[in-house]
């Protein structure tokens, strides 16, 4: 049987943000819960910072 991993990564609806930034931060959240171990959901937050490795 193979097996799946499943990571999420979400951020919070603002009126004032435009879609991509939106789909952005979403993403920027779905690679933290990849990196960081996987099978995660992780909520966007302005201190998700990557290292250029």
């Amino acid at each position: 049987m193979p097996k799946f991993t499943v990571s999420i990564g979400y951020c919070d609806y603002d009126d004032n943000v435009d879609v991509k930034e939106l789909i952005n931060k979403a993403d920027l959240a779905l690679y933290e819960s990849k990196r960081t171990g996987r099978n995660k959901v992780t909520r966007y937050k302005d201190s998700i910072i990557f290292a250029n490795s």
